[in-house]
């Protein structure tokens, strides 16, 4: 980097070239980094080339030429011979030119590139999309007691099977009940008794054999009454809540539970979730723009540990047909679909309020009783039909899925039908 010697400023974007022949190479190469999923730009990522001739690459050797990003994620590689190139990116971590940890993130070119004269308006820009592989290895993450005594634990991969074993106990009844997060690589386990818990040694294991062996720690006591919230409301013709515990239940009484609005008792159907130990189902016919009051008096549900909750009363709103307005989506697409879409509706906090998925058909999406406010929308391609952005893997030379943000905030406005016409871009 060149310096002012009188004042000490660095003359940004200023670079010494040096040639060993009688030429100077002079052809360039210009491109951007952008976050595979979230499709932002990626600023500080290492971008780097490869001579296509060559057996190495960036797992075992340094580049031929290297370059780093700007905040808008855009990279120029300038002085550069005629050849074809490996093109690569690199959030290097220990700054080795190498990508050898397991955290480092990577992008990299389907094809090799080939520099061209600087100013040529033909050539196009290289677009990589930098990822995380998922690790090659299991392993544990993390692993925390939460305060309701909940043991979560985060993998490195996701998993098809997950059991705990306690390697010091001889007898007794402890199970555990276990909640998968939506990727499978992250278990809520709920243990049906804690009153020995911290005196043993859990031996956590996959379907790919032991992991560790860890004791359960938790931070604080474990609060003795029962919370109950709102997970999901859904509206259509009847009201559907779906209550959950803070902890896995076994009974609950409706006898002790009352939905009033206003001043008019409100009939309901509470049944319990046979998939989901700390959900239940609450059905009502709540008209819109009506809101109601749900009260549950103490001992109206009762957890494993025999413990119950307190008084709680959790409000419910189902607002007018007026006050929400429609979204309709048409996705129009240029090169061939692999696998299904994706589409999916995010509120301002990133949550997907709303989701479809499109196979053969193309008809529009229509999303209807949206709250007012801005939102943002999505389409991943899922080629595997997972239903899940998956990543690529760079041993198979395989990119990640194709997410595609709509270009513009969607503004939800009440008593509105609003429809978007998407044209998705091709490869």
């Amino acid at each position: 980097m060149v310096k002012d010697l009188t004042e000490g400023n660095f003359a940004v974007g200023s670079a010494y070239v040096i040639s060993t022949g009688s030429t100077l190479d002079s052809l360039e190469l210009s491109g951007m980094v952008m976050n595979a999923f979230s499709a932002k730009p990626e600023k500080g990522v290492l971008v780097m080339l490869y001579d296509a001739a060559d057996t190495s690459n960036f797992l075992n050797s340094r580049p031929a030429h290297a370059t780093r990003t700007d905040a808008s994620g855009a990279f120029h590689l300038r002085n550069l011979r005629d050849a074809a190139f490996d093109l690569v990116a690199l959030r290097d971590l220990n700054a080795n030119y190498r990508y050898d940890l397991p955290d480092e993130e990577i992008a990299f070119s389907g094809n090799t590139v080939h520099p061209h004269v600087p100013g040529d308006s033909s050539a196009i820009a290289s677009v990589l999309r930098l990822f995380k592989e998922v690790s090659p290895v299991q392993a544990i993450r993390e692993a925390a007691v939460l305060a309701d005594g909940g043991w979560r634990i985060v993998l490195a991969r996701p998993a098809k099977e997950f059991r705990l074993r306690d390697i010091q106990r001889s007898g007794g009844s402890l199970h555990w009940t276990l909640e998968w997060g939506t990727l499978r690589d992250t278990v809520l386990c709920w243990p049906s008794d804690t009153t020995t818990l911290r005196d043993g040694r859990y031996e956590l294991m996959t379907e790919e054999g032991a992991l560790d062996t860890l004791r359960y720690r938790p931070l604080k006591p474990m609060p003795f009454n029962v919370n109950v919230s709102v997970a999901q409301l859904e509206y259509a013709a009847t009201t559907r809540v779906v209550l959950e515990a803070s902890r896995p239940l076994v009974s609950f009484d409706s006898t002790r539970m009352t939905l009033r609005s206003d001043s008019l008792l409100l009939p309901f159907q509470l049944t319990r979730d046979p998939d989901h130990d700390r959900q239940l189902l609450l059905v009502t016919d709540l008209q819109p723009g009506r809101s109601a009051v749900l009260t549950l008096l103490p001992r109206s549900v009762r957890d494993r540990n025999n413990a119950w909750n307190d008084t709680l009363r959790i409000g419910l709103g189902r607002a007018a047909e007026q006050a929400t307005g429609t979204l309709r989506v048409k996705v129009h697409t240029v090169a061939p679909v692999q696998g299904q879409l994706i589409v999916e509706l995010m509120d301002q906090q990133g949550r997907v309020v709303r989701s479809a998925t499109m196979n053969d058909s193309w008809d529009p999406i229509v999303w209807e009783q949206l709250a007012p406010g801005n939102h943002d929308v999505r389409i991943i391609e899922d080629v595997d039909r997972s239903g899940r952005w998956d990543a690529g893997q760079w041993s198979a030379l395989r990119q990640p899925e194709r997410v595609w943000w709509y270009p513009e905030t969607v503004n939800v406005r009440a008593a509105w039908d609003l429809g978007i016409d998407w044209d998705l871009p091709g490869r």
